[in-house]
């Protein structure tokens, strides 16, 4: 099970390994979910992403926001359970 960091001005270059790391996120939740599988999470730090792709997350893996406040918003419907 693996953590994975996603801020803005991050870089989709970085390897699974440094992204792992807070300190070197990448910059999409897109490049994210091609890489997480079951059981990983996808950890957004502090600040806005926007994106314009569709992305599909596998199955068990989990969206975490930095902050008191944290919002993942989408267009689309359907049973997130």
């Amino acid at each position: 099970m693996a953590i994975y960091y996603i801020q803005q001005g991050g870089d989709d270059g970085r390897t699974p390994s440094q992204a792992q790391n807070s300190g070197t996120p990448w910059a999409t939740i897109y490049h994210a979910s091609t890489i997480a599988t079951n059981g990983d999470t996808i950890h957004v730090l502090a600040g806005t992403i926007t994106e314009t792709i569709n992305s599909e997350i596998a199955v068990g893996v989990n969206i975490t926001g930095e902050g008191a406040t944290s919002i993942v918003h989408s267009d689309l419907t359907g049973d997130f359970s």
